[in-house]
């Protein structure tokens, strides 16, 4: 959803994502595998349900069960936002609500902070989201989408 947020703030759809996985030092031992990369080609977009749906199924078709160390999402083949494209196989007004609803979460976001609006599991218990956005050191945890 980062990704996302960042590509919407720069008026751009990835055309390409990809996906860097890399194990626990235990798990690489175990099956000879520090992790995997992989590369999807997609349609341009900029939609946070699309992107995370293609990013998982990706992990689910690479991933045994290993643990995972750390994650890495990229995007590429980047094009313009210049007007939205819709589907044929998908209400041109579930389309338009759910870019709308992209658009309020990032003003959200931006005005208030990253922790101010976020799912309600990153309030249970291993919930990251909320720790994550006040790592420093290289990594903005979504605070910044510059």
């Amino acid at each position: 959803e980062q990704v996302a947020a960042r590509l919407r703030h720069h008026h751009k759809m990835a055309g390409c994502l990809s996906l860097s996985i890399g194990f626990s030092y235990a798990a690489a031992a175990a099956d000879g595998r520090g992790g995997f990369h992989q590369t999807l080609k997609i349609e341009p977009t900029n939609d946070n349900q699309i992107l995370t749906r293609q990013l998982l199924w990706l992990f689910r078709k690479n991933w045994d069960g290993q643990a995972v160390r750390n994650i890495g999402v990229y995007s590429s083949k980047l094009s313009a936002n210049t007007g939205q494209q819709l589907s044929l196989f998908e209400p041109a007004s579930t389309q338009i609500k759910a870019s709308r609803l992209n658009q309020v979460i990032d003003e959200i976001h931006r005005r208030f902070g990253f922790t101010k609006l976020v799912y309600a599991t990153s309030l249970l218990r291993g919930g990251t989201a909320i720790e994550r956005a006040s790592l420093v050191g290289g990594h903005n945890g979504g605070n910044s989408y510059e």
